[in-house]
């Protein structure tokens, strides 16, 4: 069973605090059927602390905000952070959030049988209008569904892989559509769009490096 988590969505918490927020809980709760799920104020790190101990080694599926060191939770207090690494034991993360793929992943997943799927530098929130919103959400969907199952190296870098291909599919599917939506906020939907792979960093136990695709640029943009 996933463990979805969201302020904006997430298989365990999903905040809602902040018009970005805002816009990923509303990916989030269209993900969160079959999972057990935090969404909104129900977000906080007491909550998810009693899961990720009740649930050991289940996947944990997160989209929030976060810093260098730490996930936040809805009441914008740290929800992960160091301290947790014995809750991460054998654990695969999902973490779509600022900067936590960068050091926060790193420290969780390095020699602790555990993998960090996490973001460098900053990203951009998922669009909140149609269709822009549904196609950004069936990528989610994707990830949430097959990022837990990505185990060796090599099925992480295919899977990377793959994940590129459907935003690639889902930026010329916005291509073909843009000019029926003027009023659609561009930067918004292509920089999400192009964030969910390109600032990807994933953190193997074994690693002291994360793998990453091919085209990324950087290793690590903080």
């Amino acid at each position: 069973m996933l463990i979805l988590y969201s302020i904006w969505s997430l298989c365990a918490p999903s905040t809602a605090y902040d018009e970005a927020t805002i816009a990923n809980l509303s990916v989030g709760r269209q993900l969160a059927d079959r999972h057990i799920a935090l969404l909104a104020e129900d977000a906080t790190r007491d909550n998810l602390m009693a899961l990720l101990k009740q649930s050991k080694e289940e996947p944990l599926f997160t989209m929030s905000h976060g810093k260098y060191d730490k996930l936040l939770d809805n009441n914008r207090k740290p929800a992960i952070t160091l301290v947790d690494r014995p809750l991460f034991i054998n654990r695969v993360v999902y973490v779509w959030a600022c900067h936590t793929g960068t050091n926060l992943g790193k420290k969780i997943a390095f020699r602790n049988k555990g993998i960090w799927w996490g973001y460098t530098g900053a990203v951009t929130a998922p669009s909140i209008s149609e269709p822009f919103r549904q196609k950004q959400q069936e990528v989610f969907r994707f990830i949430q569904d097959h990022f837990d199952k990505a185990v060796t190296k090599e099925d992480i870098l295919n899977l990377l892989n793959d994940i590129k291909d459907k935003c690639d599919q889902m930026l010329s599917f916005f291509d073909e559509q843009m000019n029926n939506y003027p009023d659609a906020d561009l930067f918004e939907i292509y920089s999400c769009s192009q964030h969910i792979w390109e600032r990807l960093r994933v953190w193997h136990s074994s690693d002291d490096e994360p793998l990453m695709h091919e085209e990324s640029q950087g290793l690590l943009l903080d």
